[in-house]
């Protein structure tokens, strides 16, 4: 490569051009952080509602009757992310579509093709265009990627949610990691303590259904909970 000096200088200017690309995070100026979580987070929101109507499990008509009734949902409650859900409404909205195991257990080994792939969408565990996973990408592979996700949204969940879910200690940066890792708003309008709130209410959840669950795994609930909670999300 001496012998070509063009070629290592184009590395570093693909690199300027196209930092995402090219480098890790940890070289990102908080400017290019801010930019590329609001990115992802419209990327993730364009597919939500596709995850809720593709036969996923959630049914409009039952979040619909949860909203205009409000029994089921603690003191109706919103933050940026939509509402703050209880477990019995979780557990309802994943139960809608009786997507079981053959133990009888909603988790990531019980779900179809159609469900994978939404879910890679939703969850940002792949950058491949929509055209590329439908035709090319393998179920398994799909699996893997949303599975993978989902163990780093659960593990991270168990280490807040033991230190006593407290949030106020973490930085803006660890701050706007945890909110693109669980596909919470990340919108380069937003504070840091508005990304908090949604970051305390989604550890909330999650701890009120870890002790409430009912065939359901955390996996599951951590994947769906952004599309349930912006299908709905105040008007």
């Amino acid at each position: 490569w001496q012998a070509i000096p063009f070629v290592g200088f184009s590395v570093a200017f693909f690199a300027l051009i196209y930092p995402r690309y090219l480098l890790s995070s940890q070289f990102y100026s908080e400017d290019q952080r801010r930019k590329f979580a609001h990115m992802d987070y419209v990327r993730k929101r364009d597919y939500f509602d596709a995850l809720i109507s593709s036969g996923v499990g959630i049914n409009f008509d039952v979040m619909n009757r949860l909203l205009a009734h409000k029994t089921d949902v603690d003191d109706a409650e919103y933050d940026m992310a939509g509402l703050v859900l209880s477990p019995k409404s979780i557990l309802k909205f994943l139960r809608a579509g009786n997507h079981l195991n053959s133990t009888g257990r909603v988790c990531i080994d019980s779900l179809t093709r159609s469900q994978l792939l939404n879910l890679c969408l939703t969850s940002g565990s792949t950058m491949l265009p929509i055209q590329f996973l439908q035709l090319l990408v393998p179920s398994f592979v799909m699996r893997y990627f949303v599975r993978s996700v989902a163990y780093d949204i659960v593990r991270d969940d168990d280490l807040l949610i033991a230190e006593g879910s407290n949030v106020s200690s973490l930085t803006e940066s660890e701050i706007l990691a945890a909110c693109e890792l669980r596909g919470l708003p990340t919108l380069s309008d937003m504070s840091a303590t508005t990304m908090k709130q949604c970051l305390s209410n989604h550890l909330l959840m999650v701890h009120e259904f870890q002790e409430a669950s009912d065939g359901v795994s955390n996996e599951i609930v951590v994947l769906y909970l952004p599309s349930m909670r912006n299908a709905l999300k105040k008007s």
